[in-house]
């Protein structure tokens, strides 16, 4: 839902609890939501933003609001009470009162109550970079070499290799160009932390996919971990782990009949997909605000990754501030990863994967045929080196070569991360990498030093 403006009278943490609710719910939310409860809090909200005439006459109206809402939300206000309380971060506090601070720094200049001098210094000050830890400076060129190393140029060139290589029809060309999309956001995005419009960029596309359409209206967030990784947040920090049960979703029967048996406890339950609305029945409203549902498919357990849906505001609120705490930021490279796999299918991909294979082949064979006519023979590197120097069209053939490796070598990496046994081999390999590399940069290859 959308609102423009402020509330324009002081309202208590109540109010602000229920415009929050209002603000995170999907467009659908009449999906699961009886007209007259979505129609109730909309007219909360809009007298909430009134233009005060009567300030004291409008409190009780809001404060009649509020108690109408209590009783058409049944549990809510329980709900919040088990919540352990959570404070923002160090870092999001720090990044609070920073853009207050520049806030007031533009209302100087835009209302010119600073001279010309001093609004030359404000502006230099809003211009400097931010030397926060994490966040350093990145320039196109460090852009352009990430670009090389991880997939062997820019992907405006990776782009011309469609028809090149033999990527043919609608639906393979698009999922191409969709696949180019999300790696030129990765390479971008993972120059700095994830930030909250990136975030909610992703959960927006994931809007898009089929396998939680049946969850449109939900407040949804996500997760840098598996489904097991959700849990432990909500039943360790969030609320008392004796008030949560964990179910695993098996039809809509049966965990109605365990929620309906259960009027105390919140419900932990781990969905696979859920392409169908199964909350639309009036039955089921009672209970939504004690229903935590959380992603286990095989793109979560793929991507390190979870999507988390649920009624209650505050629940996913606090899930934010705590990932936030014991997790860190989310990783722009994971939420990516799960778009790639979202949207691209197996097919695709081995198509995408077998077209660069053969044209990498191609390409070797090129190169020997040359080698073969202009030396007589293909073996003698430093004659092959001397050779190349000379020849630009031989410099743009090796240097596609090398592009289409590198494009081919990710796109394994992908198809490694769907299978189980591959994804576990690849982040052995991986750490393994880590570990050698800090050993060696760090601690001069130490023996005494182990790294954990």
């Amino acid at each position: 839902m959308q609102i423009t403006g402020k509330p324009k009278i002081k309202l208590r943490s109540e109010a602000h609890d229920y415009i929050n609710l209002f603000l995170l719910l999907g467009e659908r939310a009449e999906n699961f939501m009886p007209n007259d409860t979505l129609n109730l809090l909309k007219n909360f909200v809009r007298i909430c933003y009134e233009e005060p005439i009567d300030p004291s006459k409008q409190l009780a109206e809001i404060d009649k609001y509020i108690l109408e809402l209590k009783e058409s939300i049944p549990g809510y206000t329980d709900v919040s009470l088990m919540i352990f309380p959570h404070e923002d971060s160090k870092a999001f506090q720090y990044r609070t009162q920073k853009q207050s601070f520049e806030n007031k720094l533009k209302y100087f200049i835009d209302t010119e109550a600073v001279d010309s001098q001093t609004k030359e210094q404000t502006l230099n000050i809003l211009n400097s970079h931010d030397y926060s830890v994490g966040t350093p400076p990145v320039t196109e060129a460090h852009l352009d070499l990430m670009y090389k190393m991880v997939l062997g140029d820019d992907v405006t060139e990776l782009r011309k290799f469609r028809d090149v290589i033999g990527v043919n029809g609608d639906i393979e060309e698009a999922q191409w160009n969709y696949f180019m999309d999300v790696l030129e956001q990765m390479i971008i995005q993972s120059s700095h932390y994830t930030t909250n419009a990136e975030k909610q960029d992703f959960l927006n596309r994931t809007f898009l996919t089929v396998n939680f359409k049946g969850l449109d209206g939900f407040i949804k967030t996500v997760v840098g971990g598996g489904s097991n990784t959700v849990v432990e947040l909500l039943s360790e920090e969030i609320f008392n782990n004796k008030d949560v049960k964990v179910i695993d979703f098996k039809n809509a029967d049966d965990l109605f009949k365990q929620i309906e048996s259960d009027t105390t406890s919140i419900f932990i339950v781990k969905i696979e997909n859920m392409r169908k609305n199964i909350f639309n029945d009036k039955k089921w409203f009672p209970y939504l605000t004690r229903l935590v549902l959380v992603d286990d498919s095989p793109e979560s357990e793929s991507t390190n990754t979870s999507l988390v849906f649920c009624f209650h505001n505050k629940i996913v609120n606090t899930l934010n501030k705590v990932h936030t705490k014991k997790l860190g930021a989310l990783a722009n490279s994971q939420l990516n990863l799960r778009l790639i796999l979202d949207k691209v299918n197996d097919k695709n991909l081995e198509t995408f994967r077998s077209c660069a294979e053969q044209k990498i082949a191609d390409y070797e064979e090129e190169l020997k045929q040359f080698e073969l006519e202009q030396l007589g023979e293909t073996e003698n590197n430093l004659k092959n080196l001397n050779l190349y120097k000379f020849n630009n069209f031989v410099k743009q053939i090796i240097k596609d070569k090398y592009a289409i490796t590198k494009l081919h070598d990710f796109i394994v990496l992908v198809q490694n991360c769907k299978n189980p046994k591959a994804l576990q081999k690849t982040n052995k390999a991986l750490i393994s990498e880590f570990e050698t590399r800090t050993k060696a940069y760090i601690y001069a290859n130490i023996e005494q030093v182990q790294i954990a």
